[in-house]
């Protein structure tokens, strides 16, 4: 794995400035490949490439020429079929030089142009520039598990596999975009292409981008299928299918001239990606991490997969008081505010990972493939809910659930918190179907948030650049079943815009190189394809998975309840972090984009214990850490 970087001096206004740009540019990377890092620069182009070595340690360098000086790459990922693609080139008369999958990069787009992203298998993001045709081509993978960036205006054309590297160019337009805050904190995340910042964009996944001055186009060269209405294979042979498919994906994804091992949560996802790494692999280190809150630790279901697998196990235990050193860290690994707290375990997770192997395998994109998530359940219940007459919901239930307020000991119960989130999930879906995806600040909440200028200006900027880009796709998926509405939904945002980039940015922090079966075309085109009964069956969530994996794991594993990989943020902000949140939420000089009245008052309902607000006030410290880090 690696980070490369680039820009285009459109302007010739940097002259000699280049050189010295570029290998800044450069080093903001490092955590990213701390192998070696080289530049190659011409009049007014230049690249960066930093390395990770995982294949052909020593061949492979970059940024890496053809024979003929005309094409220069720098690339960051995975093609797992480079071998077969090496043999189909050599076939027709290329010569290589590497035994890496650099080479057949480079030599598959000068072959087939473009159409060479079909051809590839992997987690990948590149940058080709072509000499003869002052041509820059930018591409990235189809699942976007590897991030690219990139800036344009009419002196430059800069491009990153972080923000923070696109920062390092002076005189960049670097003002906020405010639809992009709104998102952030409606949603915790900000979604493509869309970044914090109004000129720096994110490539899409399964995008690729062609720049040649002054002009540049970006254009889809994947889409998802949609689940077939003549589907004919039954869920016996289709989970047998499946499981050849994973385990093809898994045998892939092990091949690696580093040390290797993988994530074990304890889960479906994680533990039957280690099951099939014991078919193809004889030793195998697992890690995980635990919690002192035991309603959050799933440590001990880990432990129970690795015995029976047999694999040498570590783990770790976050603690608290390691909050609070780590969050400025977290903050300047994702360059703008993101609110996904499982950020904080992922982080350690992948530290003590990488201090024995620098390859991890996970169980990313699992729930999103496989309706793993209890939101979809609830959504299936929701309809039924939703045809109940009004004034039964409102006098009798909602009536019932009003008696056990958040302070309550009774609130506790997961059953009661349970109801009173899928009752108000239920109304918010009836209300309006294009909402699916969990909302941090309601539409009512950010307006009292945000001052009445900034939502005026807000207004404004929605109406000339396409408004909400979630509720964008989630109109365009509208005419599936709810279910599948739901997860075509996450597959193209929540996923990509959120899961992919915990994983990557947090992995990456330590050098580590993450690679996710599920993520395989192969097996997502597959799935996809699958009837929503297949996935979600009556209330049975990743119903064919299981049947898939059944053979390779213990029983109780596919019969655990989902539990999910987050922290005790209530806790938390009642202890280790209420000082911190008063310090920069409450007491200190307010922001210019939020009403420090309304944070007062959620962050005193919560603590107060009349409402748990503490998703909302970590999305909040997060933005607050970003914009004192000098980034607002």
């Amino acid at each position: 794995m690696c980070g490369f970087c680039g820009l285009i001096d459109v302007k010739y206004s940097l002259n000699r400035q280049i050189p010295d740009l570029l290998w800044d540019m450069t080093k903001t990377l490092s955590h990213r490949g701390p192998d070696e890092t080289n530049v190659w620069h011409d009049t007014n182009v230049g690249l960066g490439h930093t390395r990770l070595k995982v294949i052909d340690l020593e061949a492979s360098k970059q940024p890496m020429r053809d024979p003929s000086n005309r094409f220069i790459l720098v690339y960051n990922g995975e093609i797992y079929n480079y071998l077969q693609l090496r043999r189909e080139l050599q076939s027709s008369g290329i010569l290589f030089y590497t035994n890496g999958d650099t080479e057949v990069v480079l030599n598959a787009f000068m072959h087939w142009g473009p159409k060479c992203l079909e051809k590839f298998n992997g987690m990948f993001a590149f940058a080709l520039w072509d000499r003869k045709d002052q041509t820059l081509f930018l591409a990235r993978d189809r699942m976007g598990q590897k991030p690219l960036f990139y800036y344009c205006d009419d002196r430059f054309f800069v491009f990153g596999s972080e923000i923070k590297s696109i920062l390092s160019v002076p005189r960049i337009d670097l003002r906020t975009d405010e639809a992009a805050l709104d998102e952030y904190f409606k949603y915790g995340f900000i979604p493509s292409p869309r970044t914090i910042y109004k000129k720096i964009r994110k490539l899409p996944p399964a995008h690729f981008l062609i720049f040649q001055a002054p002009n540049m186009s970006v254009r889809r060269y994947w889409q998802m299928p949609i689940p077939s209405s003549s589907y004919s294979i039954t869920m016996r042979d289709s989970a047998q299918i499946l499981s050849q498919k994973l385990e093809e994906a898994v045998r892939l994804r092990l091949i690696s001239d580093v040390p290797l091992g993988a994530f074990l949560s304890g889960g479906i996802d994680s533990s039957g990606i280690v099951a099939l790494m014991a078919r193809n692999k004889t030793h195998i280190k697992t890690f995980c991490i635990g919690f002192g809150e035991p309603s959050y630790d799933e440590s001990s279901h880990a432990r129970r997969v690795s015995e029976y697998l047999g694999t040498t196990h570590t783990e770790y235990r976050l603690e608290d008081y390691e909050v609070e050193t780590l969050l400025p860290k977290l903050v300047n690994h994702f360059d703008e505010p993101f609110g996904d707290s499982s950020a904080l375990p992922t982080y350690h997770l992948s530290r003590i990972t990488r201090q024995s192997v620098t390859v991890a395998l996970s169980g990313d994109g699992g729930d999103e493939l496989f309706a793993g998530y209890n939101r979809y359940v609830a959504r299936r219940l929701a309809y039924y809910y939703n045809q109940l007459p009004a004034f039964l919901r409102r006098k009798f239930l909602n009536k019932f659930l009003s008696m056990f307020p958040e302070n309550s000991k009774y609130y506790a119960k997961s059953i009661i918190k349970k109801a009173k989130l899928f009752v108000s999930m239920a109304s918010r879906i009836d209300q309006d179907p294009l909402e699916v995806l969990p909302v941090v600040f309601s539409r009512q909440d950010r307006n009292k948030l945000f001052p009445r200028d900034f939502i005026d200006q807000l207004r404004d900027s929605q109406k000339t650049e396409g408004g909400d880009e979630i509720r964008n796709i989630s109109e365009n998926f509208r005419f599936l079943d709810e279910i599948s509405h739901m997860m075509w939904v996450d597959l193209h945002t929540y996923l990509p815009d959120d899961i992919l980039v915990k994983i990557d940015r947090m992995s990456m922090a330590h050098s580590l190189e993450v690679r996710s079966p599920f993520m395989d075309h192969n097996v997502v085109e597959f799935v996809c394809r699958l009837p929503v009964e297949y996935k979600l069956k009556r209330l049975t969530t990743k119903y064919i998975l299981k049947k898939a994996l059944k053979d390779g794991i213990p029983r109780n594993i596919t019969r655990r309840p989902k539990q999910g990989f987050s922290v005790p943020l209530a806790v938390w902000f009642k202890t280790r972090l209420k000082h911190l949140s008063y310090d920069l939420l409450v007491s200190s000089a307010s922001d210019n984009y939020l009403n420090r009245d309304y944070i007062n008052h959620i962050w005193l309902e919560h603590q107060k214990g009349r409402r748990d607000n503490s998703h909302n006030l970590w999305v909040l410290l997060i933005f607050s850490l970003w914009a004192r880090q000098g980034s607002l």
